[in-house]
């Protein structure tokens, strides 16, 4: 065998070798639960999405009535009010503007 072949050879049991551990190593974070297939993962963002958008539309029909005869200091305190606890019924916000990570 020439040493071209030989070297060919080696880097594919190379590959072959990696590839498996890569295979195994999926195989664990699965099981742990720390990967998840990408199907599940476009879903759950389409449902968020369609609740996001939701949310924001019913602002429409219900800001107008509580702003009516408002100061502006008070139509921005109750926007903001009203953005944040839409965002909080859709979970993970708080009132100051971060993202609760559960951390």
């Amino acid at each position: 065998m020439n040493l071209e072949v030989y070297d060919e050879l080696n880097h594919a049991k190379a590959r072959l070798t990696r590839a498996k551990a890569e295979l195994a190593e999926m195989k664990i974070a699965r099981e742990r639960g720390e990967l998840i297939p990408i199907d599940d993962v476009h879903a759950q963002w389409a449902e968020n999405a369609a609740n996001v958008r939701k949310k924001i539309l019913a602002l429409e029909g219900k800001l107008p009535v509580m702003l009516s005869g408002k100061s502006l200091s008070d139509m921005a305190a109750i926007i903001h009010e009203a953005v944040y606890e839409a965002l909080n019924e859709l979970g993970g916000y708080k009132a100051n503007g971060g993202c609760d990570s559960g951390a």
